[in-house]
């Protein structure tokens, strides 16, 4: 079956690790319920929330079910799962909980503070179609990092999503993920844990973890030689430089 196809299983979990910020959580996953068409389950796990947060999770969970195959409504949501962890486990960990629970062929770790656009786990799924060897593929984002594309002036989020979905570019090999929105393909991935623990409780995790993917499949050298290039060329023709030169920035 193709990813994001029909069925009564979908082939996709969506697992958003949460501590606390109730507002950007309500609003990251009101976003995702409205703009995913594409069939998926949904894992909302609550690592030791204080009040405020804990309550938002719960209402989260109690509120979200009427929206699953509702009359009218176009949202892929197929089923609402919601983990409450008393420990703060922090992200590493907490990830790590949710994928290791997962079965489904593809997976999603969606930040809580992510608003997404329309049709965006599409456009995403359809590269591992185009790119049999994929194992892991992120979009950009106007705060994200290496992989960041800023807002011009007076534009919204939907508009340049839908500007870059129009324009037809092919998709990229990045140095590391876009730590934020990453999609997993299940099959393509070692067994184990998905992140080292020793990143935990998280910082880095993402770039540990597309190194070891690329070095699975990948001429290193060349990973190299792609690096110091995006580098001269953030620096050199964009004019961007980062002074804190860690492998996440």
């Amino acid at each position: 079956m193709e990813p994001g196809a029909a069925s009564e299983r979908p082939d996709v979990r969506i697992i958003v690790p949460i501590h606390n910020a109730p507002v950007a959580t309500r609003r990251c996953i009101e976003a995702l319920v409205l703009e995913t068409a594409t069939p998926f389950a949904l894992e909302l796990i609550d690592d030791a929330s204080f009040r405020p947060g804990r309550r938002c999770v719960e209402d989260l969970e109690r509120q979200l079910p009427a929206r699953i195959e509702a009359p009218g409504d176009r949202s892929g949501l197929r089923s609402v799962l919601r983990v409450r962890q008393e420990t703060n486990l922090g992200f590493v960990e907490t990830v790590n909980a949710g994928f290791a629970r997962s079965t489904e062929p593809f997976v999603v770790i969606l930040n809580s503070d992510v608003t997404v656009c329309e049709g965006w786990l599409g456009r995403l799924l359809a590269v591992f179609r185009d790119r049999p060897r994929a194992a892991l593929v992120s979009p950009l984002s106007s705060s994200g990092g290496l992989h960041s594309l800023p807002l011009p002036p007076g534009w919204s989020a939907p508009q340049l999503a839908a500007l870059l979905a129009q324009s037809g570019r092919e998709p990229f090999d990045a140095v590391t993920a876009n730590g934020c929105l990453m999609v997993l393909r299940r099959q393509a991935l070692p067994p184990g844990p998905l992140f080292d623990a020793a990143y935990s409780p998280g910082y880095g995790e993402e770039c540990e973890l597309s190194m070891e993917l690329r070095a699975a499949g990948h001429d290193m050298s060349q990973l190299a030689v792609r690096l110091l290039q995006i580098f001269l060329t953030l620096v050199l023709r964009d004019g961007f430089f980062h002074a804190d030169m860690h492998q996440g920035n």
